[in-house]
């Protein structure tokens, strides 16, 4: 059996500077590798790919379990963009690495979208 995640954030729609804060749950993590959260942007459309990863949270290596978390956005963003010729994505990440071993073993993973606004905006 492979690793498999869960991931539940509380919200989804984060400010500027402000968290993000949610639930992972993974089960099937026999190899014992490290399991962490990630929260990244990326950008779609015409021009120069962008792409970042700007806050992690390790959850430690248990085969199984639940874990809550809290990241926080870039207090200057970017912002959620969804414009005619690029789009700015937000998407918070978890992820179990596969194991190393002779074995094909998929890598356990789940994501969830998130919608960064201005601060101010969620007021």
């Amino acid at each position: 059996m492979s690793a498999q995640a869960r991931l539940v954030l509380d919200h989804g729609v984060a400010e500027c500077g402000g968290p993000v804060v949610g639930t992972v749950h993974w089960t099937g993590n026999r190899r014992r590798q490290p399991v962490a959260v990630v929260l990244h942007y990326r950008t779609e459309g015409r021009g120069d790919v962008d792409a970042g990863v700007v806050a992690g949270h390790d959850l430690g290596d248990a085969e199984a379990g639940e874990a809550r978390f809290r990241l926080e956005v870039p207090p200057l963003g970017p912002v959620t963009y969804h414009g005619q010729l690029l789009r700015l994505l937000w998407q918070v990440a978890v992820q179990i690495p596969a194991s190393r071993s002779y074995h094909r073993s998929r890598t356990g993973s789940a994501t969830a979208d998130l919608t960064v606004v201005p601060r101010g905006w969620l007021r």
